[in-house]
């Protein structure tokens, strides 16, 4: 059965010019401190080097696409006020711009329903009729679900360790939810949803009982001097994990009981570091896999098994390189995997008294995409999948019959991982990343498309698709950015090279090769429009769009900006602070310290620079921070303390008119601040996928906010 949404627009935003009004952020002599407490075109010629612009005659260009799916609240004869620190308080979520990304399947105990999670949305299907039960829209971004051992309710868990229970029935929500868990690096949540494991940015555990709140179990991490990095924890209550790297340099995996919070053992035969560690259900088991190269020649995935009495490897099974997910059948002795090119693997264990023998026995072709999610019935007679394109099956496990097949539509395929490298003889799997642009003269915006191999220019008006952007070969594409006079796109072409389209006509007028080492993660014109710098893990390039040269070679990790006069640009440095640099020249002009910096933004004013990070003093604190730079002055005037935020900040844009701030943490959370007061002025929690990226529209009216499921969620004020 495939599910279709009606395409309903009431959604009427006027684009006009907004004024800029001055930012009203002061100026002290000194630093301040404010504590908060969070409540295919014609092609271009390639070669090694950068080429001039070719022709732009006997070009055609592509076809509009099928239009998407916005779904707006506001009335449509309502004009919204332009965001600023006075009205954000009434500012409110609007509509999204496409469906998500599918985050999980669960299959119930008795296989007579199956339950799909996407990044915005829970929905409940009929195994027996393909009937769709109910869809609702889900409060949080949930990276996992489960059903109950009685299978009446689903349970639900978040990336911060926010733990919601839904009625399997109607799909209510039952009861309050788990409290956010403060600088979580890592959750786990039992197969049947009883205990949620988790571990924070300090290296300590806590096992929670889901439907009482109550803390069950705390580890103090000592074991793991050099950093904790994973953790589990068994359906039975009984046992937990985690892992991390002990005193000694050594990557270790440790065994605890949950009652006595007592280490129990280690397990033995440990590679390196291995990633997905869980029980079986019965909590006999742990599995994990691991990915490693054979001679150097060759990568290959392993698939490691555990007993969990004494810690013994019982055996290692070779996997294909692509396994993107595993998971148990009820059985015990039988570990589904599913790949990236959509197999199913079945892996069987024979267990002895003296050995155990497990082995691949056998391969089906499941989905024509990525498998990102797999589930078991009770009696581990029947599973379900789920890929990356919304394709979703319930499967025989004896005779392979498909007994139920959906397509959820809509979705966005962000979540495939299909690019697999070397890199000091480690095989690294990369994961495509989108990226969106508001154009600064219009009502459109550039979007990765959902196929990540294209990009998309969208009327936020209708919400149709007005033009599709790509070239001969199916390469992947991100980071799109329009030029200042809103006339031209500029997106990441196949990782390191920068591509140039005529927005109105689709036109192909620049292909350029970058030199970049590694990927490039973010483009941006320079505010006169002659200039682009591209920037990949240290390097930041700029390149001259008029003779296709590079004027400058710079350095900045995770983030840059021009200033919007174009006189300066501020870059990170590889530890912590910022320099300042003469945007013309490329000199640098000075270092600022701060915290370790994940992103910074320039005041429309030019004046100011909000940086976003945090500062690391002791093994366990940290705080996460906000530092206000004026830009005349060369000098940190103001740091926002942010108390109580349970994650690093990540995101930080500021308003059209100066006023105010918007970031966004690790977990998706999105806060909006006085830019002069540091108050908080609005919160929306567990709002957004991350990685997540935030614009505003040329009028000033919209809050957009794109986060890792491609989907572009817009805010504005409604009263």
């Amino acid at each position: 059965m495939k599910r279709t949404i009606s395409f309903a627009i009431i959604l009427i935003i006027s684009f006009l010019t907004a004024c800029q009004p001055a930012v009203q952020t002061a100026s002290p002599a000194v630093e301040q401190t404010a504590a908060v407490t969070d409540t295919a075109p014609a092609l271009a010629t390639e070669t090694s080097l950068p080429t001039p612009r070719p022709s732009l005659t006997n070009t055609a260009t592509e076809p509009p696409t099928p239009t998407e799916t916005i779904m707006p609240t506001l009335p449509p004869t309502s004009t919204p006020p332009v965001i600023s620190s006075e009205s954000v308080g009434h500012l409110a979520y609007t509509g999204r711009l496409g469906g998500g990304a599918l985050v999980a399947v669960a299959l119930a105990p008795d296989a007579a329903q199956v339950v799909v999670l996407t990044s915005a949305a829970l929905m409940a299907y009929d195994v027996s009729t393909g009937s769709l039960s109910w869809e609702v829209p889900t409060d949080h971004v949930y990276n996992k679900a489960v059903y109950s051992d009685d299978g009446t309710q689903i349970i639900t868990s978040t990336r911060g360790g926010t733990v919601r229970h839904w009625d399997a029935g109607s799909g209510k929500v039952m009861g309050e939810a788990l409290p956010i868990v403060n600088n979580t690096r890592a959750v786990a949540l039992s197969s049947n949803g009883t205990l949620l494991a988790a571990l924070d940015n300090f290296d300590q555990t806590f096992v929670w009982d889901t439907t009482t709140g109550e803390k069950l179990q705390t580890n103090n991490g000592l074991a793991f001097p050099f950093g904790a990095m994973q953790v589990a924890v068994s359906s039975d209550g009984k046992t937990f994990l985690n892992s991390g790297i002990d005193s000694k340099v050594n990557y270790q995996i440790r065994l605890w009981d949950v009652t006595r919070g007592r280490f129990l053992t280690g397990l033995q035969g440990l590679p390196g570091e291995v990633f997905d560690l869980d029980f079986s259900p019965d909590g006999q088991y742990v599995a994990a896999l691991a990915t490693r190269v054979s001679g150097g020649l060759r990568g290959m995935q392993y698939l490691y098994l555990w007993r969990v009495s004494d810690g013994a490897l019982l055996d290692t099974v070779d996997l294909s390189l692509d396994t993107s997910t595993y998971a148990f059948l009820e059985n015990g002795s039988t570990i589904l995997a599913g790949t990236a090119s959509g197999q199913v693997m079945f892996i069987n264990f024979r267990f002895g008294d003296r050995y155990t023998y497990g082995f691949l026995q056998d391969q089906i072709a499941a989905h024509p995409a990525a498998v990102v999610s797999l589930s078991s019935s009770a009696d581990g007679l029947k599973y379900a999948s789920a890929a990356a394109d919304g394709s979703v099956k319930v499967w025989d496990a004896a005779t392979g019959e498909v007994l139920f097949s959906t397509q959820v539509e809509n979705l966005s395929l962000q979540n495939i991982h299909d690019e697999w490298v070397y890199e000091d003889l480690k095989v690294i799997n990369h994961q495509h990343e989108s990226g969106f642009s508001a154009s600064p003269t219009s009502a459109i915006i550039a979007r990765t498309a959902s196929d990540l191999r294209s990009i998309d220019i969208i009327d936020l008006l209708t919400g149709e698709i007005i033009r599709n952007l790509k070239i001969e070969t199916a390469v992947y594409f991100n980071s799109p950015v329009f030029s200042p006079d809103g006339k031209t796109v500029a997106a990441v072409l196949d990782n390191t090279r920068i591509i140039v389209w005529e927005v109105d006509s689709g036109v192909e007028v620049l292909r350029l090769s970058t030199q970049h080492i590694k990927p490039i993660t973010k483009l941006q014109y320079s505010p006169d429009g002659n200039w682009i710098a591209s920037m990949s893990d240290g390097e930041l390039f700029v390149w001259d769009l008029g003779t296709v040269s590079q004027k400058h070679a710079l350095t900045a990790f995770n983030t840059f900006s021009y200033s919007p006069d174009g006189h300066s640009m501020v870059t990170d440095v590889q530890d912590m602070g910022i320099n300042l640099l003469d945007a013309k020249t490329g000199r640098k002009v000075t270092y600022i310290e701060t915290g370790y910096v994940n992103d910074l933004a320039i005041s429309p004013d030019s004046k100011y620079a909000a940086v976003a990070g945090y500062r690391s003093q002791v093994r366990y604190e940290q705080d996460n921070l906000v530092y206000f730079i004026d830009l005349e002055q060369q000098k940190r005037i103001r740091t926002l303390e942010i108390t109580g935020y349970p994650a690093e900040v990540m995101d930080v844009v500021y308003t059209p008119d100066g006023s105010a701030i918007v970031t966004i943490d690790l977990y998706g959370d999105v806060y909006i601040w006085g830019a002069s007061t540091g108050a908080l002025l609005q919160h929306y929690e567990g709002q957004v996928a991350m990685p997540a990226q935030t614009g505003f529209t040329s009028d000033g009216r919209t809050l957009l906010i794109l986060g890792a499921d491609n989907s572009i969620q817009m805010f504005q004020v409604t009263e």
